[in-house]
């Protein structure tokens, strides 16, 4: 009797490790006979069609560039293009099957569904899919051309395929490369103002001195400003410019646009010539209507290379600390005082900082600055040497001095805490 019942229950064993195994092949034979949209290679693919009741929206990639063909013609926005093809660099599996039918509840009846189609050569689509709503989990629910099944992926979102035909053309206010860019001028509605030029080699402005300008800041600028968006295109019965920029081109024909008051971190521009105005971010515009003095270079320091420094060194009246750079590894250890620890994190913000430091103003030298509350001294591995002090002339306003230079410097209270930080000596500042 206790044989057959062992027997008995090793064969009811059997049979659930038997029913066990078929359902696992059973999800892996479901979830390999979701279908799975192809990837396309960002170059491989030379036309978009994105389709609803009302439009047909094409794309096209004419002599390696893209453009809308229908229904608006012109320049397409190409950082939205990239961002749609992005999505199919590696094959798409459907998450899950949901339903057949019942298109309304899905997004996809109709009126709202996109039908989207990617073609790389040929005369058929190599992708073709209907868009509906989106679904949770940042998926969306898609049909398959042909097909009347309801399937959830992760394609990107509806957002990144809804545009209107006119915002798949170009956002960017300004159509030219930054290569392309001779000079840059920047004028007062009274005709006052400056102009930037390329030069041989570096970046000019007439009536300064090459060599004090902040070539960085310049090519920083100039980026910022081409890289420009359209926010909004806005209606505006008056527009009132408070400043006009000019953009030189190798191509010989000026690109020109007025800007109104900034307010919001926003300003509204409107390109000559043309009707439209439009909200863009404001601080690309901010640095050209601060006036040609914006591009001086106002580092504090000529040392910019943390790799290539040796000794940090601070000293106040009471206080004295020395941190060199492992070079192995290039953090820093403290040299003296020996029994002090400090945080290395902020040892580097304090290093990073020292090294873009920058002043807002420069003061009279003759002015009463009083004695330093600290110094500090980099010595570089070649052994250049550059020490700055810092001196509190009213609350929370702080000057440097530079050795051997006879300027006084306005700098900024924030970071002077961080460079007190590094040392530990944040009351070093009150």
């Amino acid at each position: 009797m206790k044989l057959l019942f062992k027997t008995k229950a090793l064969s009811m064993i059997l049979v659930a490790l038997l029913l066990l195994n078929f359902l696992n092949i059973g999800e892996d034979i479901s979830a390999q006979s979701l279908p799975v949209l192809e990837e396309l290679s960002k170059d491989a693919i030379s036309r978009i069609e994105i389709s609803q009741a009302s439009e047909k929206i094409i794309l096209s990639k004419e002599e390696g560039d893209w453009v809308v063909v229908s229904p608006e013609k012109g320049r397409a926005d190409l950082a939205r293009i990239r961002s749609l093809i992005l999505n199919f660099r590696k094959p798409i599996a459907m998450d899950a099957l949901i339903d057949t039918g019942n298109e309304e509840k899905y997004g996809l009846e109709g009126g709202n569904a996109l039908v989207v189609e990617f073609w790389t050569e040929g005369s058929e689509a190599k992708v073709s899919f209907i868009l509906g709503a989106d679904a949770t989990q940042s998926s969306s629910f898609i049909r398959i051309s042909g097909s009347d099944a309801i399937y959830r992926a992760r394609i990107g979102g509806r957002r990144r395929y809804a545009y209107s035909a006119r915002d798949w053309l170009s956002q960017q206010v300004i159509p030219l490369e930054l290569n392309d860019i001779t000079s840059i001028s920047t004028y007062g509605m009274s005709g006052n103002g400056y102009q930037i030029k390329k030069g041989t080699s570096v970046w000019e402005i007439d009536g300064m001195v090459t060599g004090d300008l902040d070539q960085k800041r310049i090519g920083t600028a100039l980026k910022s400003l081409i890289r420009l968006r359209i926010g909004e295109r806005v209606s505006v019965v008056d527009f009132i410019p408070a400043f006009q920029m000019e953009l030189g081109s190798t191509s010989g024909t000026p690109f020109q646009f007025q800007v109104a008051e900034a307010e919001a971190g926003g300003a509204l521009i409107k390109v000559v010539g043309e009707d439209e105005v439009y909200r863009v971010a404001s601080p690309a515009l901010e640095r050209f209507s601060q006036g040609a003095q914006h591009f001086l270079n106002r580092k504090l320091l000529n040392m910019d290379d943390r790799n290539s420094l040796d000794l940090v060194q601070f000293s106040s009246k009471t206080q004295k600390i020395i941190l060199q750079q492992d070079l192995s590894n290039h953090f820093w250890k403290v040299l003296e005082p020996t029994h002090l620890d400090l945080d290395l994190r902020e040892i580097f913000f304090m290093v990073n900082t020292l090294l873009s430091m920058e002043y807002s103003a420069e003061l009279t030298a003759e002015m009463d600055i009083g004695e330093p509350l600290f110094s500090i001294i980099l010595r570089s591995l070649n052994g250049d040497v550059e020490q700055v002090s810092i001196h509190k002339i009213a609350e929370n306003t702080f000057v440097a001095t530079i050795s051997n230079e006879k300027g006084v410097f306005e700098v900024s209270f924030r970071e002077l805490e961080t460079i007190a930080k590094g040392f530990g000596q944040v009351n070093s500042l009150k």
